[in-house]
């Protein structure tokens, strides 16, 4: 938002003066305009519709503004520096890159939203943008990024209201959907990809996909995990295992590998299962730490109930 004085190694701007005072060099791809906030000074309050009000705010901006007041400041300014040849005059320009419907902002470079103009083109609204959020992850369960999409999209940013009732019951129903589901089908769980053992520093401890792999690959050497293949992880309790040690060797193995690692049982404990398993096998079912597996599931949830001041009482998942 400012025209420089002198601009150096530039061959394209040409003035008449050229003088080494200041250059300032601006970043604008993180500058977002919220005409909401002006929705009084451009008489746009829609009695009981707070939602419509903001919209018509943000229209009446882009008209007043974006299309008019700041590309004639930009060629005022410029003419002002006595860049007085229009083809280097028009080099200065206001670039609108997006135009938001609405944006759910969590943090810098941390947001979903819905665009409806792009590069001067019209967007579909229903198609949710997201950035740095947790759910959009390489090593997120599958469902989770469908299911976050149609959150934002039906009950934040596109409906007429945003509506915190129906997110919560929507987190309830898949929270016992999980409960119900996971100890027999392994969508649910993370996919992550191992490495060699020998890229970790010894002296710290292993990442929870390459413990549980370990665990795996010393059960069923026949299944081995290699190092660049992409692994399911699943979260195990030391009670659990405690209870049904005597009922499966399978188990019962794994408890013993499991404490070779942890003889105090003190860390969280973990198995994998190859990316291609479908079903979660019967025997890990039994000693799967479902609380554990359910909150870090869900986290994605807990992010967007922050944003309407709902928090979430703190579990073993996190």
């Amino acid at each position: 938002n400012c025209i420089y004085r002198f601009i150096p190694n530039d061959v394209e701007a040409r003035c008449e003066r050229m003088h080494r005072e200041v250059v300032c060099v601006t970043d604008t791809d993180s500058l977002m305009v919220h005409f909401a906030h002006f929705m009084t000074e451009f008489q746009s309050n829609i009695p009981g519709d707070f939602k419509a009000s903001c919209l018509l705010a943000s229209a009446i901006g882009v008209r007043l503004y974006i299309d008019g007041i700041i590309p004639k400041f930009v060629e005022y300014i410029s003419l002002g520096m006595n860049i007085n040849d229009k083809k280097y005059r028009d080099k200065f320009i206001f670039k609108n890159e997006f135009i938001f419907l609405e944006m759910a902002l969590f943090a810098k470079k941390m947001y979903a939203s819905s665009t409806f103009v792009q590069e001067g083109s019209p967007r579909d609204i229903h198609d949710i943008a997201v950035t740095g959020m947790s759910f959009k992850k390489r090593d997120a369960a599958e469902f989770l990024e469908p299911l976050m999409l149609e959150m934002f999209d039906k009950y934040v940013l596109t409906s007429n209201r945003i509506d915190v009732s129906s997110i919560l019951q929507r987190y309830y129903d898949v929270r016992n959907e999980i409960y119900r589901n996971a100890r027999h089908s392994a969508e649910y769980f993370k996919v992550l990809s191992l490495k060699d053992q020998k890229a970790y520093v010894k002296s710290k401890t292993l990442p929870a996909q390459m413990r549980g792999s370990l665990i795996w690959n010393a059960m069923f050497p026949d299944q081995e995990m290699l190092p660049m293949d992409r692994v399911k992880l699943i979260p195990i309790s030391w009670d659990l295992m405690q209870e049904h040690h005597n009922e499966d060797p399978r188990i019962e193995e794994c408890m013993r590998l499991c404490l070779a690692d942890d003889p105090t049982m003190k860390k969280d404990q973990y198995i994998c299962i190859p990316n291609h398993f479908t079903e979660t096998p019967d025997w890990i079912a039994k000693i799967m730490d479902l609380d554990t597996l359910v909150d870090k599931l869900l986290s994605p949830f807990k992010q967007m109930f922050g944003l309407f001041g709902i928090h979430m009482s703190t579990t073993k998942g996190g």
